[in-house]
């Protein structure tokens, strides 16, 4: 054995030897069958463990340097370090196969992938459901002298609607069975008297609170005030208005102090806001006295909406802006006129915006009528042309969906909707009878 081979194992341990050494001539070592690829270059190449790490030193030549070297103790101790290494390799390898026993296939079955869409839809649909378990929801009601029994669809349980009103100052005669605090009645000051020194509004809810015992919380007062009658509107001048409220809205704010009162409930067009300016105006006009400014208190400001979402939020955003320290009810909103799938897009969203809302107190969807008689478009109705619950109805009662498309049914004029009053009928039968007797 060449000196310079060998003297590097002289005088030091054989771990720090093998840091960086070079290969002892082969002919040295005793014969173990035939020879690799790294080892009959093993003469020229230099391992450097401080690099490479004791893992990834060959083992055969960790076998054969100990088979060289004399040291007993040192070949032990790579001996042992060669075999914790080993062991720590079979516990990685037991550990890649336990994860390799439950695989993760990597795209669903179709089948699965499925019924996992069916759930997700499901759940969506429960939420849907779900998003209005509260206070804020309520009816726009409308009778349907034709269908009456409709008027039951919207206080039969399930439902989520709490309060109502129907235009008036008194209550609906056909929700006579249900109670004010199960379904609160909302009286209206729908628009002025030809008089405008009449106080009939101010008597009309003094007797329904003292004589009657209806428990009145709520009042909504002038219906679209900047609009024209043929579209709904009160069409009644801001300094009018200012009037006749302070005339019937200001003494009941004096003998019912917990009783809320809201804004006119404007239209969505630019001149509602200069209406509204307007009307407050001339409303502090009538009350303030000598020198001294007063204003026309209001709880709330109720707001309508007739578009897209976009467009509902902003308007909102207008009248929170104007008046940052009122809550809002929306008391007539819906998507007129489009199709199905864009006027169900628009219910949900405004609903979760809507319900998630703190300043928005209370809303109604203007929907509750069968969608041959709606103004809005047949879409926009939540019930179809037989009194049936749409989707968007179902939704807004706080249930799931009925697919049930809103242009579906026979209508009123196939399903007896012009009917013959019961009299009358008999006469007609008795006379054709008299007559088909006459001719025999």
């Amino acid at each position: 054995m060449k000196e310079e081979k060998i003297k590097i194992f002289h005088g030091r341990s054989l771990l720090a030897d093998l840091m960086t050494f070079r290969l002892p001539d082969p002919s040295l070592l005793p014969p173990s069958g035939p020879t690799t690829s790294s080892e009959n270059k093993a003469g020229s190449r230099r391992y450097d463990l401080r690099k490479a790490g004791p893992s990834n030193y060959p083992s055969d030549l960790r076998r054969r340097v100990c088979r060289v070297v004399s040291n007993t103790a040192d070949c032990e101790q790579v001996q042992s370090q060669q075999l914790r290494l080993q062991f720590q390799k079979k516990k990685k390898k037991k550990k890649k196969k336990r994860l390799r026993s439950h695989p993760i296939p990597s795209s669903p079955h179709p089948r699965a992938l499925d019924m996992f869409t069916r759930a997700i839809a499901a759940a969506a649909g429960l939420l849907v459901a779900s998003a209005s378990a509260n206070s804020k929801r309520g009816l726009v009601f409308t009778p349907n002298s034709t269908f009456p029994d409709d008027a039951y669809i919207w206080t039969a349980p399930p439902t989520d609607l709490t309060w109502y009103y129907n235009y008036k100052p008194l209550p609906s005669q056909i929700y006579s069975n249900v109670s004010q605090s199960d379904f609160e009645f909302v009286p209206m000051l729908w628009g002025a008297p030809s008089d405008i020194s009449d106080k009939s509004f101010y008597n009309t809810i003094k007797t329904l609170i003292d004589d009657r015992g209806v428990n009145v919380t709520h009042i909504l007062t002038f219906n679209e005030p900047d609009g024209p009658g043929q579209y709904g509107g009160s069409d009644i001048d801001p300094e009018v208005a200012a009037q006749v409220w302070v005339n019937n809205i200001v003494p009941l704010q004096e003998d019912y102090k917990a009783l809320r009162v809201g804004l006119p409930a404007c239209t969505g067009a630019p001149a509602g806001m200069e209406w509204t300016q307007k009307f407050l105006e001339a409303c502090s006009g009538l009350i303030s006295e000598d020198e001294k400014t007063k204003n026309c208190t209001f709880d709330f400001v109720p707001i309508h909406w007739y578009g897209n979402f976009e467009g509902l939020a902003s308007h909102m955003g207008e009248y929170s802006a104007a008046f940052p320290n009122k809550s809002m009810w929306i008391t007539e909103y819906n998507l007129a006129n489009a199709n199905l799938q864009e006027t169900q897009a628009f219910y949900t969203t405004s609903a979760e915006y809507l319900d998630r809302l703190d300043f928005v107190e209370r809303y109604s969807l203007f929907g509750a009528f069968r969608s041959d008689v709606s103004n809005v478009g047949p879409n926009a109705a939540m019930l179809n042309r037989d009194g049936e619950l749409t989707d968007i109805g179902a939704w807004y009662l706080g249930r799931q969906s009925t697919g049930v498309d809103p242009n579906s049914g026979k209508g009123g004029k196939d399903s007896g909707a012009v009917r013959v009053p019961t009299p009358r009928l008999v006469i007609l039968l008795l006379v054709s009878l008299l007559g088909l007797v006459n001719y025999a």
